[in-house]
C-alpha cells in the first residue's frame, strides 16, 4: 500500500488549476498541502513545509517559473512541470533546471499524470530498493584510438535508438572532450558539484547535467585541466550515487592513463570496453593494459575488446587481434573517415547525422550486444 504523499501545486491559469485538480481527485494517496497561483507564496510554503512533490504549471514558458523550479530543485525537492508546450527545447530546459517529470497538458494527461506520480512516489518510498544502472567503462589501449568518439555515439544510440535512459560521464582528465564533440559549452560542469555544499549534493548532481535529449544526459568535466584536479573519485562516487536511480545505463569515458578517475571508473563498472586499433603498436599497448588489469584483480570476462578504424584490406583482422590478446573481439568499427569527419565538424554524433552509414550500423550492433549480453558472430 502506498504511503500518503504531500503535494504542493502552483498553477498559472484557471484552466491549468482545473486540470490539475481533476487529476489529483483521481489519486487517493495524496495530501494536498496547497494550490497557489503566486510564485512567492508557493516558494515560501515549499521551503517551510517541504512537501514530497511540487507541481508547477508553466503557461507561457515563463522564466520566473523556471527560476523558482531551479531554486527549489537545488534545495533537494522533487519537482514536476506541466505545460501545454511540447517544444523539445522547453522540455530539455525544464530537465536542466531540475524537473524530475515533464507532462504535456493534452487529452492523455490523466493517465500520464498518474504514471508520473507513481514513478515519483516509488522513488521516495523505495529508497533502499532503487534500481542500479549498468555501468560501462570505456578506456583506450593508448591515446588517440577514439574512446570519446565511441562513448558519445554509444550514448546517443543506446538512448535514442534503444530507448534506455543514458548518462555519459566524462572522466577523461585531459578535459571536456565529450562536450566539445557535441559542440556544447555546458552552463555547469562537474566542478560545480565538487565545490558545492555537500548537504546539497542530491540536487546539485541533477543541476550539473547537460541534457542532450530527454533520454541522454552528459555529466561534463570543466575545460581547464587545472580545475579537473579538484575533482576526486569521492566526488564521482557521490554523483553516481545520486544519479544512478534515474538512468538505465551509465557510460564512463576514461583516460588511457591510469589516474585516480580512470581507476575509479574501472573499479565501479560491471563492463569494461577496451578500445584498440588494428595495429601492432595498439595491440602491444592493449596486451599490456589487459595484463595490468588482471594484476589489479579485474576479471577477464569483464573486458570487451572493440576494434576501431578497422579496414579489411590494410589492418590486422579480428581473429589475429583475438589471438594476440587471448580474448575474443566483442565488436569492430569500420574505418569511415568521411562520415566521421563530417559529423565531427558539425558537432553531432555520426549516428545522428548519418544513421545509415556502416559506422553507425556497427555502433548500433555493439550497443545492442551490450544490452542483450550477446556477442558478435
Amino acid at each position: 500500500m502506498k504511503s500518503i504523499q504531500q503535494i504542493l501545486v502552483f498553477y498559472a491559469s484557471s484552466k491549468g488549476k482545473n486540470t490539475i485538480e481533476k487529476c489529483l481527485q483521481r489519486t487517493h494517496y495524496l495530501e494536498i498541502k496547497g494550490i497557489e497561483n503566486k510564485l512567492d507564496r508557493f516558494e515560501s510554503q515549499a521551503l517551510k513545509e517541504r512537501p514530497d512533490i511540487l507541481i508547477f504549471e508553466d503557461q507561457n514558458n515563463e522564466s520566473s517559473v523556471m527560476s523558482a523550479l531551479e531554486r527549489l530543485a537545488q534545495e533537494g525537492m522533487v519537482c514536476m512541470l506541466m505545460s501545454e508546450s511540447n517544444d523539445s527545447e522547453h522540455i530539455l530546459e525544464a530537465f536542466r533546471k531540475g524537473a524530475r517529470e515533464y507532462l504535456v497538458i493534452d487529452d492523455n494527461l490523466d493517465q500520464s499524470f498518474q504514471n508520473a506520480l507513481i514513478r515519483l512516489t516509488e522513488k521516495r518510498n523505495d529508497k533502499d530498493q532503487l534500481k542500479k544502472a549498468h555501468r560501462i567503462a570505456i578506456i583506450g589501449a593508448k591515446g588517440g584510438v577514439g574512446v570519446s568518439h565511441l562513448s558519445v555515439n554509444l550514448a546517443w544510440t543506446i538512448s535514442n535508438k534503444l530507448h534506455q535512459k543514458t548518462l555519459l560521464v566524462d572522466l577523461d582528465a585531459s578535459g571536456a572532450k565529450d562536450a566539445f564533440m557535441l559542440d556544447l559549452i555546458p552552463e555547469r560542469t562537474f566542478l560545480e558539484f565538487a565545490s558545492g555544499d555537500p548537504q546539497k549534493h542530491s540536487s546539485l548532481a541533477h543541476q550539473v547535467l547537460t541534457h542532450i535529449t530527454p533520454n541522454f544526459a552528459l555529466l561534463p568535466l570543466p575545460e581547464n585541466p587545472a580545475d579537473i584536479e579538484n575533482i576526486t573519485s569521492e566526488h564521482v562516487q557521490k554523483a553516481l550515487d545520486n544519479l544512478e536511480s534515474r538512468h538505465d545505463i551509465i557510460l564512463l569515458d576514461l583516460s588511457h592513463h591510469l589516474n585516480e578517475l580512470s581507476l575509479f571508473g574501472m573499479d565501479c563498472a560491471q563492463t569494461l570496453i577496451l578500445v584498440i586499433e588494428p595495429t601492432v603498436i595498439s595491440l602491444k599497448a592493449g596486451l599490456q593494459k589487459i595484463q595490468l588489469m588482471e594484476k589489479m584483480g579485474y576479471d577477464r570476462t569483464q573486458i570487451h575488446i572493440v576494434i576501431n578504424r578497422y579496414n579489411r584490406k590494410q589492418a590486422l583482422g579480428p581473429q589475429q587481434v583475438s589471438n594476440s590478446l587471448d580474448l575474443p573481439v566483442f565488436g569492430w568499427l569500420p574505418c569511415d573517415e568521411k562520415h566521421v569527419t563530417q559529423a565531427e565538424n558539425s558537432g553531432k554524433p555520426v549516428c545522428f547525422s548519418y544513421p545509415g552509414c556502416k559506422y553507425a550500423k556497427k555502433i548500433f550492433q555493439v550497443a545492442d550486444m551490450l544490452l542483450t549480453g550477446s556477442e558478435e558472430d
